[in-house]
């Protein structure tokens, strides 16, 4: 899968595995209070819409640079997308302007897409910029990781939990891994929470 490829484009059945691993993540972390919550790429809501159904008091704050994507993407109530990259730079007003209420989030929701422990700049950007609480993240290094394992310093294929030990270690220090989704072959969705 094209790690830029724009959700409208993912074939349904991928976006749906992609959300039930989400919402394997989810339930790690339900019983923390999730009121602001913070999207980065926001896609077709799919996250957003799942996250709303168990906390429909909750307030969202998406991002999605894609015009089509975010033309066809889900809004229910509690939730505001801006068609801009994330953080939105200096001429995007209103987003900045949105972004400055959800500092401190309770949740920053990061499917990147492109996300690996070798490449976790969009994600430590993101954490910068909303400070969250918690975190649930997709990332895509599984889909090679029988190949690539020696790579990312794991001494065995497919060590998944090893693989997210180390992202903690060098990327993720004072974060708390809580629990792993595999439910697809090109990514693993993680939930961590701070301290």
């Amino acid at each position: 899968m094209d790690p830029m490829k724009p959700a409208r484009e993912i074939r349904q059945k991928d976006l749906d595995k992609n959300t039930a691993a989400f919402l394997e993540c989810f339930q790690a972390i339900r019983r923390r209070k999730i009121e602001k919550v913070v999207d980065v790429r926001y896609g077709l809501g799919g996250w957003s819409t799942a996250l709303l159904n168990e906390k429909p008091k909750a307030k969202v704050l998406g991002f999605e640079a894609d015009f089509d994507t975010f033309v066809k993407a889900e809004r229910p109530e509690g939730v505001k997308v801006f068609n801009t990259k994330f953080p939105p730079d200096e001429t995007e007003y209103e987003a900045r302007d949105s972004m400055r209420h959800f500092q401190k989030c309770d949740l920053l929701l990061a499917d990147i897409n492109a996300l690996t422990l070798k490449t976790p700049k969009e994600l430590l950007k993101a954490i910068d910029a909303v400070n969250p609480r918690a975190i649930i993240m997709t990332d895509i290094a599984c889909a090679k990781m029988h190949i690539n394992y020696p790579h990312y310093g794991l001494k065995e294929p497919n060590d998944l939990e090893g693989y997210f030990q180390k992202f903690n270690e060098s990327v993720l220090p004072g974060w708390t891994h809580v629990h792993t989704a595999r439910l697809h072959f090109f990514a693993a969705s993680a939930a961590w929470i701070k301290g």
